[in-house]
């Protein structure tokens, strides 16, 4: 084989591995819509910005850490009613879990344990107000986000919107901040 013969079967190979690595017009539309894709969940992560500092504070809490990624996620991935319920059943484990350790129990109702645990959301928002746990306008941040939670649920055919999904995250935050 003469130098040429071999500088053509390297031309002509690199041809046919091109030709055949190339991909076919449903894998670049597959590629497309996964740009797409991940576009769209870029965009809905920067209405709802995460800080260092929230990411850290919720890292202590594992258990907590976990269910506000899942509504993060679902949010991000256009699950909106699922996102609302999952932010808003969190916001409601943190309350329970502060009044089992709140010293303001002691003054307020002398709350036990059990009597928290069978407290609905509607009752520990009322109760984290009575015991200046929460704040004025986190009260009724948190009974919207409450009504948001019991519509989304009981009325399935009703859209929950994207805003809807951004304003129930943002109050998570701003709770998750101040209560943790």
């Amino acid at each position: 084989m003469t130098q040429n013969d071999k500088l053509l079967a390297m031309i002509l190979g690199g041809f046919v591995g091109a030709a055949i690595s190339a991909p076919n017009p449903a894998d670049k539309q597959a590629l497309e819509n996964y740009k797409a894709f991940q576009s769209q969940i870029n965009s809905k992560a920067q209405r709802v910005p995460l800080t260092q500092d929230f990411i850290s504070k919720l890292g202590k809490k594992p258990e907590y850490y976990s269910a506000f990624v899942e509504s993060y996620r679902a949010y991000s991935y256009g699950l909106f009613r699922s996102s609302v319920v999952v932010a808003s059943a969190l916001i409601e484990n943190i309350l329970k879990e502060r009044f089992e350790n709140s010293l303001a129990n002691l003054f307020a109702e002398a709350l036990t344990k059990e009597k928290v645990n069978k407290k609905n959301f509607y009752n520990l928002i009322e109760e984290a107000k009575k015991t200046n746990l929460i704040e004025e306008s986190d009260y009724h941040f948190l009974h919207g986000l409450r009504s948001q939670r019991n519509n989304s649920v009981h009325e399935i055919l009703k859209e929950v919107s994207e805003l809807d999904a951004v304003m129930i995250l943002n109050i998570t935050i701003k709770i998750i901040e101040r209560l943790i």
